[in-house]
Order: C-alpha cells, then sequence, then structure tokens
C-alpha cells in the first residue's frame, strides 16, 4: 500500500504504527495554518487565545516528528506572546511558510 502524498518524503516514524502520530500531527497543522492567518488580518490581535495555545503545543510537538525548523518558529512566536509583545508580521508568515510545507511538502 503507499503512503499518501502529504506523507512522501517523511522517513522519521518507521513504524507503522506510530506513523498515525505524524499523520495526526500533518493534519493538525492545517487547523493551525488557519489560526496564525486569522493572526496575519488586519486589525487582529495575536496575543493571547488561540495563536498562543496553538504554538505552544507545536513548539513542543514539532521536534517530535523531526520538524526543528517548525519548533524553533514556533518557540519565537510563544516567547513574544508570553512577553506580552504581538509578534511581526514577518515572523508569523515564516511560521505559515513553514507550517505550509508540512502540509504541502
Amino acid at each position: 500500500m503507499s503512503r499518501p502524498r502529504f506523507l512522501e518524503g517523511c522517513t522519521v516514524i518507521m513504524d507503522p504504527a506510530l506513523e498515525g502520530i505524524l499523520q495526526r500531527f500533518i493534519l493538525r497543522c492545517a487547523s493551525d495554518l488557519q489560526v496564525v492567518r486569522e493572526a496575519l488580518e488586519p486589525g487582529a490581535s495575536a496575543s493571547g487565545g488561540p495563536l498562543q495555545v496553538t504554538v505552544h503545543r507545536l513548539r513542543g510537538a514539532a521536534p517530535m516528528v523531526d520538524r526543528p525548523g517548525l519548533g524553533a518558529l514556533a518557540a519565537e512566536v510563544d516567547e513574544e506572546l508570553m512577553a506580552g509583545r504581538n509578534p511581526e508580521p514577518a515572523l508569523l508568515r515564516r511560521l505559515e511558510a513553514a507550517l505550509l510545507a508540512v502540509i504541502e511538502p
């Protein structure tokens, strides 16, 4: 049986029983992408709320599925939010691009 397109090139999780974890992570990234895009909307406040929950989760989860770059970007956004600052739009756009790279490699 061939792997779904969104799993092509992913070799970190070799055990078929664990591949479901990677699939769920990738599907969750699609939801996370929407949260980031909403934070990029004109007039949107990125502080707290769904964005903070999303980046905090990504910060820990991404490295566990061999996405350390995504985890590092999420950590940058998380640090800004924890300091009470709105992340720069450029940083959110980089996070958006990283999420897209996971969803559509």
